[in-house]
């Protein structure tokens, strides 16, 4: 039996501090309703069930946030950022599986562009890597395997300081 988690949309939080021109923290928590598609020998079967990431990331920036010294912000900055999350797994589709929390190492690749006088837009891709058994007792069980959990975000953020 395997279980694919399928996209989904995704609803949270995520705050941003700048403490230089290129290193800042992150802190993200989020939920997302999604299915399960479990497949078994000729058959496939989607079931209901959801998620939440949270994280905390340290970021740096690999073109500056700032040019000039008016500190103005530039057409678009690039950051990469890692960290450690969680990943908690809801539903009855993860019966049998080890850890429905497990920790993760969290990599993410970012990209913000000025939307406004305060306001940035954000692109982000992040990965939440995590060890994971999703059969353990049940029959034919496996061994724990490292799993990812990709998140594609699109957001827009105000801005509280000028970074």
């Amino acid at each position: 039996m395997e279980k694919r988690l399928l996209g989904g949309l995704m609803a949270g939080v995520d705050a941003v501090v700048w403490m230089s021109g290129r290193l800042g923290f992150a802190g993200k928590v989020a939920y997302a309703p999604t299915r399960v598609a479990v497949v078994q020998p000729g058959n496939v079967v989607d079931r209901d069930a959801s998620v939440i990431l949270a994280s905390a990331r340290v970021l740096l920036a690999v073109t500056p946030l700032t040019t000039g010294a008016d500190g103005a912000m530039p057409p678009m900055s690039l950051h990469v950022g890692a960290g450690a999350g969680l990943v908690s797994r809801i539903g009855g589709v993860w019966s049998y599986a080890s850890g429905h929390t497990s920790s993760a190492l969290v990599l993410n690749l970012g990209l913000q562009t000025p939307a406004g006088p305060r306001a940035v837009m954000r692109i982000e891709l992040e990965d939440y890597i995590s060890r994971v058994q999703f059969n353990a007792g049940a029959p034919g069980e496996t061994a724990a395997q490292k799993h990812h959990d990709v998140v594609l975000s699109l957001s827009l953020c105000y801005r509280v300081r000028g970074r």
